[in-house]
């Protein structure tokens, strides 16, 4: 669920100005706590459910949330850190700059940004915590030049930012995330890359996040090149989840070692497609290679996959630490091969086997 502003957002009460539906109260307020946990569940309330909110029912939320705000003085911050926690892109945060005018039908930055300026910017700026694009989001045309200023006039402009996912769907090209570059800040923790992203934008993407956010713990990708991990994950030595799904070429010995030396990864998922086939080398490729142990900290492993990666499976699972894991699940498009199981070298899952293609504990018998 998304409780995001859209860009067509109405802009707060100007600095300095309070409303009179602001002025203080002598009623009791509730704690900060207690308000936010009414508000989150007021504004789920209104949403459908369905797991994707439509652009309607946000709208609606947002309505209702910058309402509560101007309702009590005390409710003020609790509801703008909700309605400003969840951001589809960075246009309502743009708009706050009064420099930020069209021209031509084109976004620009007309003039300096005074320190005022920079002061109301920041205010709703530290709220913004997660940023998941949207492809049915409206737009406006911004001039690349935008993003670059800023980068550079006011470095780490969200300093809270703890979560960046990129659509699913819709055209990809180098160019389709330009504000990408203001997202790259230190506290990001987690992130997800899909087929939306182009993989040169993906490249550079995860190369700045190396510099900036060393200390990212989750990283999900879907439909990019193994290519892309084998020099970068080394540059995120904290990561702990991993999710890889619909990898579009092989797995090479050197990106099953860049993963399998993470130290605090402790679940894996990858989804095997037919083009994600271990090469023949990696299927003899010896676990005494790697410089440390293997897959020190992973406690949950979850492989789905076409049978005939059955001996991609067999690569992973020799590298497990024996009797470490918590989780295992594999799952099959049907049963593989009743000597597939015999194989699998996990003595520490005793009495599993395969039901309709997903690895599970055998039946107890009487």
């Amino acid at each position: 669920m998304s409780l995001a502003p859209s860009s067509t957002l109405p802009l707060p009460f100007p600095a300095g100005a309070t409303p009179a539906s602001l002025k203080s109260t002598s009623q009791p307020i509730p704690p900060s706590e207690i308000l936010e946990v009414i508000f989150r569940d007021l504004a789920r309330s209104i949403l459908s459910g369905s797991g994707t909110a439509s652009l309607t029912e946000l709208r609606t939320v947002r309505a209702w949330l910058r309402a509560a705000a101007l309702t009590c003085h005390d409710f003020c911050p609790v509801a703008l850190d909700i309605l400003w926690q969840n951001l589809d892109n960075l246009t309502p945060l743009l708009k706050l700059l009064p420099s930020f005018k069209e021209l031509n039908g084109v976004h620009i930055i007309s003039r300096a940004i005074s320190s005022s300026d920079w002061v109301r910017f920041d205010c709703y700026a530290r709220r913004v915590r997660r940023v998941a694009y949207r492809t049915d989001s409206p737009s406006i045309e911004i001039h690349p030049s935008v993003y670059t200023a800023l980068s550079i006039l006011h470095p780490s402009i969200l300093p809270n930012l703890g979560s960046i996912a990129f659509p699913s769907s819709g055209a990809s090209s180098p160019l389709s995330f330009p504000d990408a570059i203001l997202l790259a800040v230190p506290a990001v923790r987690h992130v997800e890359l899909t087929s939306r992203a182009h993989p040169s934008f993906v490249l550079l993407f995860l190369a700045t996040l190396a510099g900036t956010s060393p200390q990212l713990t989750s990283l999900k990708l879907s439909g990019q090149s193994f290519a892309i991990l084998e020099h970068t994950l080394s540059a995120f030595p904290e990561l702990e989840i991993l999710g890889l799904t619909n990898m579009v070429d092989e797995m090479s010995s050197g990106v099953l070692g860049s993963i399998a030396a993470l130290k605090h990864l402790h679940s894996f998922s990858i989804h095997l497609s037919p083009l994600t086939l271990f090469p023949v080398p990696l299927l003899s490729f010896p676990a005494s290679n790697f410089r440390t142990s293997p897959f020190m900290a992973l406690k949950s492993l979850q492989v789905r996959c076409s049978n005939v990666n059955s001996p991609s499976i067999l690569v992973l699972s020799s590298y497990m630490p024996r009797g470490a894991l918590q989780r295992l699940t594999i799952t099959f498009e049907s049963n593989p091969h009743p000597l597939f199981h015999g194989t699998l070298p996990h003595s520490s899952l005793p009495g599993y086997g395969f039901s309709m293609g997903v690895l599970a504990p055998a039946p107890k018998t009487l």
